[in-house]
């Protein structure tokens, strides 16, 4: 099936006006980014949800009736006519680099450095927490694109933070992925997980929380609030990615 069957006839949807093929417009609001329709979004945000990780929220993105959109018959034409979007969530006066665009980049900065660049202790420590909880929801999720799709916020008083969360379509592929690719740190093996485990022990608890995750679970949770029909969605793919991520967890934490 295509990700956009599960939009029902009773689905909540926003429709749109579209100013490009990536961005479109509703009235009194900030603009929206759209992309291709892609149910692990919606999954990806019920998920950060658990730990109270900040993300987008997304939403079915139509730019006619639904009506007249459910009459279109071409594979490519019905693609563009059903997408997935997110408000833009910039404030006023905050600025927003992703990792590339901070100075310690070029210099093959490390996580460390990325926390010496905050403006007092209590800042560092509430940013280390921030960026646990992002690694923790992301090596659940197995996610192979974080670099470069991540935001740190500089605030007006000087504080760094992580940006609402977004992005979650390379997430949940049923194969054994040990490593894990962020801006200024990457896990290669189990090994590099424990290491890192040891020099930040509160890593160790955002992990153990996902032993409790049951994925299924959460995506059918998240298809009751949406009204989506899971009918045709290979939920057996998400079962085994499910056993594959937990199996992973408790080679680390043992």
């Amino acid at each position: 099936m295509h990700d956009f069957e599960v939009i029902r006839e009773d689905t909540p949807v926003l429709i749109a006006k579209k100013r490009n093929e990536g961005i479109a417009e509703f009235p009194g609001m900030p603009v929206i980014y759209h992309k291709d329709f892609d149910l692990n979004e919606f999954i990806g945000e019920e998920l950060a949800g658990i730990r109270g990780v900040r993300s987008v929220h997304y939403y079915p993105i139509l730019f006619d009736s639904k009506e007249n959109t459910f009459k279109i018959r071409n594979f490519f034409d019905k693609c563009m006519a059903i997408r997935v979007g997110s408000f833009d969530f910039k404030e006023p006066g905050v600025k927003y680099f992703t990792g590339p665009n901070l100075p310690i980049y070029d210099d093959f900065g490390t996580f460390d450095e990325l926390l010496d660049m905050c403006s007092n202790d209590k800042n560092r420590e509430d940013l280390l927490n921030e960026l646990l909880e992002v690694y923790g929801l992301d090596i659940y999720c197995g996610q192979m694109d974080r670099p470069n799709n991540l935001y740190y916020e500089f605030h007006p008083n000087g504080e760094i933070h992580i940006g609402k969360m977004f992005d979650y379509e390379q997430s949940f592929e049923a194969m054994f992925f040990e490593h894990y690719v962020a801006d200024f740190h990457v896990f290669r093996t189990i090994d590099d997980y424990q290491k890192f485990i040891i020099k930040y022990p509160q890593f160790e608890g955002i992990l153990k929380s996902y032993l409790d995750v049951d994925l299924e679970k959460v995506i059918l949770k998240m298809a009751r609030s949406r009204k989506f029909d899971l009918s045709r969605v290979d939920m057996d793919g998400y079962r085994e990615f499910d056993e594959i991520t937990h199996k992973k967890l408790e080679k680390i934490l043992r």
